[in-house]
């Protein structure tokens, strides 16, 4: 409209009024959609910038908005450093912009639970395998393929309940998948909840479930190994970077219900290999997913950017 018109070169102004007080020596940008929008900050104060690639950013996104895809590769060219979640980001992006990204540095995300060091409730034992997954109900987590692997479980005579924690666009899809699967008892769907609650529920399940399509490296399947659970992955992204398949988790191929239904009998019927996988997967997350690594990582990566500039 022509008040918008009118609107954004005061508010533009009034943004770059702001970042100029603070006088930064270098602006971050957390989220690679965020640095397509405002790039134009940096590059009027005159100051460099990093940017964070982290998965659906240059998997999905450019594929389905062009002008987005534009906007990322222009971004990208422009920064001082580029930090990927994965190698499998990395590699992803050099495709999506045709030539290496030699200002890339991987640094993997971090497990905070992991060197709380307050240990984590012992797990009750129980009857039925209790599995649980957390994250966004959306397309790119696979959960109507993994409706289908429950099923495919639970056919083969496996007692077992899905927790699917949080909220999202499919979560219609996946109860007309449960129901249509007649798994509607064996799946709970219990929203968005609190870190707490969370964590309470990492404490009491047996197997942690990650069936998706598209992925950098989920932080909820960190968070999970740092609990001390066995993962049961698809093969997806940068997740073999964080799995060790048959050391620490078990990989199956994405949208592949069936293997991923076979992975989780195999831990069905072996408490004791998810017990060794969930105390590999800790120790894991305790080596290499730490704070410290993570914050010298990013110190390092930030103190290159400004070398040479003052």
């Amino acid at each position: 409209t022509n008040s918008w018109r009118v609107r954004r070169p005061l508010r533009d102004r009034a943004v770059l009024g702001f970042f100029d007080r603070l006088q930064p020596d270098l602006i971050h940008f957390h989220m690679a959609s965020l640095a397509v929008l405002m790039r134009w900050i940096p590059e009027a104060l005159g100051i460099p910038y990093t940017v964070s690639l982290r998965g659906s950013d240059v998997q999905v996104e450019p594929l389905i908005n062009p002008a987005y895809r534009e906007g990322l590769v222009e971004a990208l060219s422009g920064a001082r450093a580029i930090h990927c979640v994965s190698e499998d980001i990395r590699r992803t992006t050099e495709k999506l912009i045709e030539q290496p990204l030699r200002s890339a540095r991987v640094i993997y995300t971090i497990a905070p639970d992991a060197i709380s060091g307050q240990p984590f409730p012992r797990r009750q034992s129980r009857q039925d395998l209790l599995v649980i997954s957390v994250g966004r109900l959306h397309w790119c987590k696979g959960l109507e393929y993994g409706v289908m692997a429950i099923a495919a479980l639970k056919r083969r005579g496996i007692s077992c309940r899905w927790r699917v924690v949080g909220e999202g666009p499919c979560r219609v899809q996946i109860e007309y998948a449960a129901r249509d699967e007649a798994v509607e008892e064996a799946i709970e769907l219990v929203g968005a909840r609190p870190q707490s609650w969370v964590r309470a529920a990492l404490a009491e399940a047996d197997v942690y479930f990650h069936p998706a399509v598209a992925e950098g490296i989920s932080n909820a399947v960190i968070e999970a190994m740092a609990a001390g659970l066995p993962v049961v992955a698809t093969r997806v992204g940068g997740m073999d970077e964080a799995i060790t398949h048959g050391e620490d988790g078990l990989l199956v191929p994405a949208r592949d219900w069936r293997a991923m239904a076979s992975a989780l009998e195999k831990l069905a019927c072996d408490p004791e290999r998810r017990s060794h996988l969930g105390r590999a997967a800790l120790a894991k997350v305790r080596e290499h997913f730490s704070a410290t690594r993570h914050s010298r990582q990013f110190l390092e990566l930030y103190q290159s950017c400004l070398r040479g500039q003052r």
